[in-house]
């Protein structure tokens, strides 16, 4: 790092005003242990640095005087400057950055492959070029030397999932924050694993706003978060208090012989929208475990719900091809032997999920795309909220 890199580098050390707290008890199983069932996300409520309730003005540079964010599990930090480049390990906080409109920053991503970005391309001036970024985690794992090679000015990366993530252990971590830039966010997917029960967990919007204090786009927040209200407020009116039953799985394979289950929980961010669309859980009282479990054709069809969606979690995944969709799985699903004996495959209502790695803007789509599975009657419009409206307040041309 030259002289110049240095002295940025300080003015944009986080001072700890509540202790760091860095991987205290990182244990558990991993994220990637979805792949047998298994995952993760966290929050505080936070403020500015005098604790009222007067917003940090938004800027578009370095701010005069230091302003403090508060976000477990690291406690209220002072910045003396705005981040200008920063590495991200999942596609959530991707789409935030996106979202605030500072994902030219963006450095390098934990898993690519996972971070859906095909949904920008309906919106006017807003894009992210996912190919150019280095992979952070690799097979699960983490060279300290490419962060130090990437030299940023924040990672926006939990530091208690750096050993649960990265393979790092803590003295990895304390020496990558000295010597390269502090660890500031929180997992904001689900809250199941151990290394996660003793810090406050974060819903996707608190965890949005502490994004915006941190980047100083509060304004730019404030105008996203009254969009959404509006739009899921005009989705809610219309449909009834109790919606149908819904069996959320993530298909094992194109042609998948097992499924793995999701439960519609009270926390977990990666099915908000099917909270907001007031379905029922067909898993729930089934006493089936949620993380750990494969369910088999025998098994849906003694659940037997009236409608199945497919999850992914993989930019390429078939959940996010609607044709090779039908074509492959919902074809295969029809042709097995206990297909008939399924309610929803009998009457053909089989729906695509999309990714379960969701930030605001894949979660308007997304819930969009659930509102007009669940209830087609209801739902007739091609869009349910405006993109070009959208794509305003995220290049700040609203």
């Amino acid at each position: 790092m030259n002289g110049e890199r240095l002295s940025r580098r300080r003015a944009l050390s986080l001072v700890s005003a509540a202790g760091i707290g860095v991987l205290a008890g990182c244990t558990g199983g991993t994220d990637e242990s979805d792949e047998a069932g298994n995952g993760t996300e966290a929050g505080d409520d936070g403020g500015n640095a005098n604790g009222d309730d007067e917003p940090v003005a938004e800027t578009e540079s370095a701010v005069d005087t230091p302003y403090e964010v508060c976000m477990d599990p690291m406690g209220c930090h002072e910045f003396d400057a705005v981040p200008e480049t920063w590495v991200t390990n999942d596609g959530i906080y991707a789409d935030i950055g996106v979202a605030l409109d500072v994902a030219d920053g963006l450095e390098g991503l934990g898993e690519p492959h996972r971070y859906y970005t095909g949904y920008y391309d309906e919106l006017p001036g807003v894009s992210l070029e996912k190919e150019t970024l280095p992979e952070l985690s690799p097979d699960r794992s983490a060279d300290r030397e490419l962060f130090y090679e990437l030299d940023v000015d924040l990672h926006v990366i939990d530091p208690k999932r750096m050993e649960h993530t990265f393979g790092l252990d803590e003295d990895d971590v304390e020496e990558l924050e000295e010597n390269v830039a502090p660890f500031f966010a929180s997992y904001m997917r689900h809250r199941n694993d151990d290394w996660q029960q003793d810090y406050e967990y974060y819903d996707l919007f608190e965890g949005f706003e502490r994004m915006a204090e941190v980047f100083q786009r509060q304004e730019r927040f404030e105008q996203f978060r009254t969009f959404y209200d509006e739009f899921l407020e005009n989705v809610q009116s219309r449909i009834p208090d109790e919606g149908p039953e819904v069996l959320i799985v993530r298909a094992i394979g194109d042609e998948p012989e097992e499924f793995f289950p999701r439960y519609i929980d009270d926390e977990a961010n990666f099915v908000k929208r099917w909270r907001d669309l007031n379905v029922q859980d067909n898993l729930e009282g089934s006493g089936i475990p949620e993380w750990g479990t494969r369910l088999d054709y025998e098994t849906l069809a003694e659940l037997d719900p009236e409608i199945i969606v497919a999850e992914g979690q993989h930019d390429d995944d078939i959940t996010l091809d609607e044709q090779r969709f039908e074509d492959v799985l919902v074809s295969h699903m029809e042709s097995h032997p206990l297909g008939e004996s399924i309610t929803a495959v009998r009457e053909g209502q089989i729906y695509p999920g999309g990714i379960n790695y969701e930030g605001p803007i894949t979660l308007l789509f997304q819930t969009e795309m659930a509102a007009k599975q669940v209830y087609p009657e209801e739902f007739t419009e091609d869009e349910l909220f405006d993109r070009e409206e959208l794509a305003a307040i995220i290049t700040g041309d609203a």
